[in-house]
């Protein structure tokens, strides 16, 4: 679910600062 994702992707932006999470965002949700 979109939740799930959310949830990677804030904690991935706190350690990574976005990388694979906008990827994911881009694949799985593809606004």
């Amino acid at each position: 679910p979109a939740a799930f994702y959310a949830e990677q992707v804030v904690g991935a932006k706190q350690e990574t600062g976005i990388t694979w999470a906008e990827q994911l965002w881009g694949r799985e949700l593809s606004f």
